[in-house]
């Protein structure tokens, strides 16, 4: 469940977020760096993880960490086999997803990247596919992204090369 304490970091900082009401601009947790400006990137992330924590205590945080990868998982399936004629290539490409992301399973705000990378491809695909009505998904998806993990850049990346490879 937690590989390398970070976990405690982000549980405490959302702890005080939801005992403050704000995200602290100065570092409050550290002894080399305390009371030195800070950016919380993944602050939205610690709120969610306090939360779990606080109501389910840790088991809260380990069944809110396999709900993200199992839906993500399930939406890679349902992806997938939207464009497949046989059941097999579904399931041999999440199998193969699967088997990639084992070794990142750690209650660590990178899982939410799971789920909204795959959120990302899927407005994506549903763009160039015509359904404008998607297009609303990407700066939500974004927004959110951004408060839980420093990877929503790869959202961006995914974007540029999605439209590249259109055009």
């Amino acid at each position: 469940m937690n590989v390398d304490g970070d976990l405690g970091f982000h549980i405490t900082l959302g702890r005080y977020i939801l005992g403050n009401g704000m995200i602290p601009s100065n570092d409050l947790f550290s002894h080399t760096m305390a009371g030195q400006p800070v950016i919380e990137h993944e602050w939205l992330s610690g709120v969610i993880f306090a939360f779990a924590e606080k109501y389910l205590g840790l088991n809260g945080i380990i069944l809110l960490c396999a709900l993200i990868i199992a839906t993500a998982f399930w939406l890679i399936y349902k992806m997938v086999r939207a464009e497949s004629q046989t059941l097999l290539i579904p399931v041999l490409v999440t199998a193969i997803v699967i088997s990639n992301s084992m070794v990142h399973w750690a209650a660590r705000p990178h899982l939410f990247t799971f789920i909204l990378f795959t959120l990302w491809i899927i407005v994506l695909k549903k763009l160039h596919q015509g359904t404008l009505k998607y297009w609303l998904g990407l700066p939500l998806i974004m927004l959110i992204w951004s408060n839980l993990h420093g990877i929503f850049i790869v959202g961006f990346i995914t974007w540029f090369v999605y439209g590249f490879g259109i055009a």
